[in-house]
This record gives C-alpha cells, structure tokens and sequence, in this order.
C-alpha cells in the first residue's frame, strides 16, 4: 500500500473555553461539540474553509460528557448537572424527557436495532444503572437495570447481535446487557 500525506483542511482555535469531550454530526452539513465549558455549539461544516459558529447552547450547568445524534430529527446531551438533555436539530429547542436526576448521566448510545432507544449510562455513589429510553415521540423510560457493575460507567456501544457492551473505570471491567 502506498502511504498518502494527509493534510488538515482547516482548524477552529478556542472552539471551547474547556476540555472538547464529544463531537457529531447532522446531515453533513453541521457538527455539534460538547464540552466541559458547560456549553454546546453547532458549527456549520459544509466548507472546506472554515468551521463557523451556527448556535450557541448554555442550558447545562455542569461540563457535559457526550452529545449524539438520534434518529427523527433529534440529538442528546448528558451532563454532570445529573440531565440528560433531548434537542430538536433543527430548531435547537429543548423537548422534555423524564430523565432520573439523582444519577450522574455519562455516556448514550443509540440502538441501531431498536432505532429509537437511547441507552443512558449512568453512575453515583449509590448504583450504576443503564437507564433505556424511547427517543421519539412519546418520549417515555421504556425500563432500566441497576447495579450493573461497582463503580463509574464509562463507554457504551452495541453488539452486532444487538445486545449492549459497557464499561467501568475501576474495577475495569466490561459488561454486556441483553437487549432482546
């Protein structure tokens, strides 16, 4: 195989005032970055040029951990305000979701099998729990599992079968859900 030289096409200095912790992107046209500055900002990535600031979002009050996009024109922010955020992509307004606030949201995660549930990882001093949610209207816990593992939740992906892998900080360990 022959070795390409890759080149960065442009680059945006203090796109955040803190840490950037997640990144995605909407119809190829828009990304939205999260970050630990409290803030969300959706950015116009259309041009090879230059990213350009769209909308600023400052409803959570903690340093957010992740942002992804949802199917049905939707994407969603955890935070350690204890949210988990639900936003339209194209108005940028919130849309209720009755998410447990005692527990410290750290990772989502679409289905890509059941299109319209979003997999909240959560964790506090008291328990871990996935918590499992219908993303689309009507915007509803559809059930959730407690103590999954002893200690802070960390990532989460799906299986090709399915089911839901996740993991800890300490004791490092992995854990899969069935889903089914």
């Amino acid at each position: 195989y022959e070795t390409k030289e890759w080149t960065v096409l442009t680059q945006k200095n203090k796109a955040h005032d803190g840490i950037i912790s997640s990144l995605c992107e909407i119809n190829n046209k828009r990304m939205i970055s999260s970050s630990y500055d409290k803030t969300i900002k959706v950015w116009d990535v259309s041009s090879n040029e230059d990213i350009q600031l769209l909308k600023l979002l400052t409803q959570h009050k903690d340093k957010i951990w992740k942002v992804i996009t949802l199917t049905c024109n939707r994407f969603a922010s955890c935070s350690d305000d204890c949210t988990v955020k639900l936003w339209n992509s194209d108005t940028y307004e919130l849309i209720p979701i009755p998410f447990e606030k005692q527990t410290y949201p750290c990772s989502l995660l679409q289905l890509k099998r059941q299109r319209e549930v979003l997999v909240v990882n959560c964790c506090s001093t008291k328990y871990q729990s996935l918590h499992f949610y219908q993303s689309c209207h009507p915007y509803e816990l559809l059930g959730k599992i407690n103590n999954v593992c002893t200690t802070y939740n960390k990532g989460l992906i799906e299986l090709p079968n399915g089911n839901v892998a996740g993991s800890h900080s300490n004791p490092k360990c992995i854990y899969i859900v069935d889903t089914h």
